[in-house]
């Protein structure tokens, strides 16, 4: 029989806790930036210099770059309207990640067609970006593409989500680690449907582990889903209109934590062309005087009750379940 061992608690004291996920508005306007319409924000470090670069598409098709003042600076700077003197029409969604390994940043670029626009960074920590020839011909969302990159399952392949204009939110993997091939999974991840002008980000709100995805959408509003379990490519949804946050119209999220306090910053792009910036309220301990707790064992199955004095109110908290006393396997169940 395995020893398995369940936490309640963060110490012996035997008191529950959860992590309040709550996000409080600390601009309509971020540094006053204003991109002229439609604002889609990314966050890199171009340079190395440990400075973030904002980096915001808009609907001229122009990319605007502003550099983080100082580390852990809430202030940026402007530093072109035109980033690299790249320009994608009528449209562009801008994401970095490095896809082929050679610690080079990759530029990748939604447009208003449906197809994805690749640079690559000239060397290490330069500014400079060189156009690729389009190796993605197999992927096309039809209208208005908003990639994201993700490991979702932690098998060392990126996976490729990008929103589009109608209800669709399609799934690509990459084919090997380091590929520039990505694979069509489907159109519909996670049978997730009902959106419009849809703008997939993943961060994880909780630090349990488990990838949370935020959608903005045309209406202004953000839905948020939660995956099952590590490493799992099922997500489950928690909220239609996550902190009951509305920007207006078209909603386009990003997280970074932009002043090393542990907190993310969530920034959203909005029609009108401006940044809203909300941060995470501190996380806190939720004490809980326990009336009874009893745990039961037979063979595999392991049942935990208690009941509780004071807190009648269990949603957000969790169990966690180890085989080991260091909580090294422990998982959320």
């Amino acid at each position: 029989m395995k020893k398995v061992i369940f936490v309640i608690a963060l110490a012996l004291t035997m008191t529950l806790s959860f992590a309040q996920s709550n996000y409080e508005l600390r601009s309509k306007n971020f540094n006053g930036i204003n991109v002229q319409g439609i604002a889609t924000p990314t966050f890199t470090d171009l340079d190395g210099d440990d400075c973030l670069d904002l980096i915001i598409g808009s609907n001229t098709g122009k990319m605007f770059h502003y550099e983080q003042k100082e580390p852990n600076s809430l202030e940026f700077n402007f530093i072109t309207e035109s980033f690299n003197n790249i320009h994608a029409d009528d449209y562009c969604v801008p994401t970095f990640t490095d896809l082929d390994g050679d610690d080079l940043l990759d530029l990748m670029i939604g447009d208003k067609y449906g197809n994805l626009i690749y640079y690559e960074q000239k060397e290490k920590n330069s500014r400079n970006f060189k156009f690729k020839e389009y190796p993605f011909s197999n992927i096309d969302v039809n209208n208005y593409a908003k990639p994201t990159f993700i490991d979702l399952d932690g098998n060392g392949c990126l996976d490729l989500l990008t929103g589009e204009l109608s209800n669709k939110l399609y799934h690509y993997e990459q084919e090997s680690p380091k590929s520039l091939i990505f694979n069509k999974k489907t159109d519909f991840f996670n049978d997730i449907d009902n959106l419009y002008l849809n703008n997939p980000s993943f961060t994880d709100l909780e630090g349990d582990g488990l990838l949370d995805l935020i959608i903005g959408e045309f209406s202004g509003t953000l839905k948020h889903y939660e995956q099952k379990e590590l490493n799992s490519l099922e997500f489950e949804l928690v909220s239609s209109n996550f902190q009951k946050i509305d920007v207006g119209e078209y909603s386009a999220p990003t997280f970074i934590d932009l002043d090393g306090d542990g907190l993310l910053d969530l920034i959203i792009g909005a029609i009108n062309g401006n940044l809203e910036h909300y941060e995470a309220v501190k996380d806190e301990t939720l004490p809980v005087e326990f009336s009874t707790f009893s745990l039961a064992q037979s063979e595999e199955d392991v049942n935990v009750k208690w009941i509780t004095q004071t807190e009648s109110d269990l949603r957000g908290f969790y169990v966690l379940r180890s085989e080991t006393e260091d909580l090294a396997s422990a998982n959320k169940i």
